[in-house]
């Protein structure tokens, strides 16, 4: 049995514009440019390619297609509307320094979640202040929501203007003066947060529409797509990390069975969120059960799939004795810890296991996430009963 597991490296390989940094520097763009909208997509990525090395490699590849190529106005009115208002947006657009991937994305997700735990954990069973300065608050000064904001004005050892920022009554439970014990509504917070991620995610199915699915019909239509037929010939299931359809688009009639988008696709609810931690057991706190990824894809019925292939592999395995090999490619995956309930069941009853990568950085990357799984033992464990294969594509 041959699986495929396609990661986001899969699209760049491809030449798509689908880093989360190329999301934020074209919206960033389009944000600046609200009284007039550029017409065509080359003009926008001609412009946000000079800070996101995934643009600009897209716009050299097909700038011909983009340069001629009209915009949705009504998909890219709507996306600037949900950006401008989104405080996660914000948030993200505030503090990028880099060509930062997804991983990347998920993990600062992570930690601003982990910020609100620990707001939450300080203020209980003791008194807390309304006031807060934005430098007390940290990342949860970015989230407006939250607060409202005043200045103190003149005042002794204060510097003149200093903005201080009140929690809104909306989000005490009891709201008592000044000071009161355990006020914090925290899981209307949390459902406000959430909601907020929502909007970002709505906003990232339009970008990826207006900016990568829509063009890249005119792509296929001109044959401008380098393909690799040999390297995704002939699978008997394909599970996609991505959201998008290239793989479909491309490789459809080699496939013996559909791609699965475990985290979802265009046009419909996307899994976007992160992983799995000590709280996710029995009796751990589900506060923020709703960020978590394996929790979206059960109540998006995404999480069936993979037990199934699984169950698959083992009954070949068995009725062959052995004899029959489960192999598993791995192609634009960092396999990162947060997709580690799909990973690690999957490798851990493969035979063969080829990992594709791009440069030696990303093959050290991909071997320190193995570690993360499985840890020295595991890992030297999964090499004595597997082949393990790295093989760098070009």
């Amino acid at each position: 049995m041959k699986v495929l597991l396609l990661g986001n490296g899969f699209d760049l390989y491809h030449k798509l514009p689908t880093t989360y940094l190329a999301f934020l520097k074209t919206t960033e763009y389009l944000t600046k440019s609200f009284l007039a909208f550029p017409l065509k997509i080359g003009e926008v990525f001609a412009q946000a390619g000079k800070d996101c090395r995934t643009i600009k490699d897209s716009y050299e590849k097909y700038s011909a297609i983009y340069d001629n190529f009209e915009l949705d106005i009504k998909k890219v009115v709507s996306l600037v509307e949900l950006c401008e208002s989104n405080y996660w947006w914000s948030y993200f657009c505030s503090c990028y320094n880099k060509d930062v991937g997804w991983i990347d994305f998920e993990q600062e997700v992570s930690m601003v979640l982990q910020e609100f735990k620990r707001f939450f954990d300080n203020n209980k069973n003791s008194t807390i202040k309304r006031d807060f300065s934005a430098k007390e608050l940290g990342k949860l000064a970015c989230f407006g929501f939250l607060f409202s904001s005043r200045p103190v004005g003149h005042r002794a050892g204060v510097a003149e203007n200093y903005i201080i920022k009140e929690i809104k009554e909306e989000f005490f439970k009891n709201r008592q003066g000044i000071y009161t014990v355990e006020p914090l509504d925290e899981k209307k917070i949390v459902a406000r947060l959430f909601n907020e991620l929502k909007e970002f995610t709505k906003a990232l199915d339009l970008y990826f529409q207006a900016f990568v699915n829509d063009p890249f019909q005119e792509i296929l239509n001109k044959n401008a797509i380098d393909t690799k037929e040999e390297i995704f010939n002939g699978f008997d299931e394909v599970i996609d990390f991505n959201y998008t359809f290239t793989y479909e688009s491309l490789y459809q009639t080699t496939a013996k069975t559909p791609p699965f988008h475990i985290h979802g696709a265009l046009d419909e609810t996307m899994v976007l969120g992160i992983e799995p931690d000590e709280n996710d057991c029995a009796n751990g706190n589900q506060l923020f059960i709703d960020f978590k990824k394996y929790y979206q894809r059960e109540y998006m019925s995404k999480n069936d799939v993979v037990p199934s292939i699984i169950h698959r592999m083992k009954r070949i395995r068995k009725a062959s004795n052995g004899q029959e090999l489960n192999t598993t490619y791995v192609f634009g995956h960092s396999l990162d810890i947060t997709d580690v309930d799909i990973i690690k069941p999957i490798l851990e009853n493969t035979d063969d296991i080829v990992i594709f990568y791009h440069n030696i950085e990303a093959k050290k990357g991909q071997l320190r996430n193995l570690y993360k799984i499985f840890g020295k033992e595991g890992y030297e464990q999964l090499k004595g009963h597997s082949i393990l294969r790295f093989v760098l594509i070009v």
